[in-house]
């Protein structure tokens, strides 16, 4: 028989960058994320498909250890059909 299920997938990108060096690189670094998997964006790999259902979401800046890091999430759909 054919076996098909979905799971989502709420995939996350860290975008760090050191403290003090502004933010507009990370910042550029972030959108180029956002961009690349934009709502509708797929693929297919064998039995699976991904899908990019959402605009991804660009989070706020927060320090760490002399760093700043921006979280960038992009939620996936993944359809696995075996046969």
């Amino acid at each position: 028989g054919t076996a098909y299920y979905r799971e989502n997938v709420d995939l996350q990108v860290f975008i760090a960058a050191p403290s003090g060096n502004g933010l507009g690189d990370a910042l550029e670094q972030a959108e180029r994320i956002r961009t690349t998997f934009f709502k509708g964006w797929y693929m297919v790999q064998g039995d699976v498909r991904l899908h990019v259902l959402r605009t991804p979401q660009i989070g706020s800046t927060m320090p760490a250890d002399g760093k700043v890091v921006i979280p960038v999430t992009v939620r996936v759909l993944a359809e696995v059909m075996k046969t």
